[in-house]
């Protein structure tokens, strides 16, 4: 396997653990599932490029944001339905179709019990 930089914009992950992050060359972190209350797709247009981020509600009201530029971001949208209650049938495709002058697509929440 060829040695490959890391994405400038980070990386997303799944485990069964939670959900393991890295933006901007800061440290992984990993968050618990059950400190995910929910999961949108929030898309905007920046001098007329579009922009799709994922946006994590954490329990404590923060939140994050991953851009669809980041890698690991489209196996993490596909598998999201492993770890949470999926509020769309496919959320990928919910994502790719999104567009900027829509409000933010709840895709999954928290498992409760």
């Amino acid at each position: 396997m060829a040695y490959r930089e890391p994405n400038d914009l980070g990386s997303i992950a799944l485990s069964d653990e939670g959900l393991a992050v890295t933006t901007s060359g800061s440290p992984e972190v990993l968050v618990p599932w059950d400190e995910i209350d929910s999961v949108a797709v929030d898309v905007t247009e920046i001098m007329g490029e579009v922009h799709r981020a994922v946006v994590f509600d954490h329990v404590s009201g923060e939140f994050f944001e991953i851009s669809d530029r980041a890698d690991g971001w489209e196996e993490a949208i596909e598998h999201l339905g492993d770890h949470m209650a999926l509020l769309v049938d496919a959320p990928l495709e919910v994502c790719r179709e999104a567009r900027p002058d829509a409000e933010p697509i709840e895709l999954a929440r928290r498992r409760e019990g």
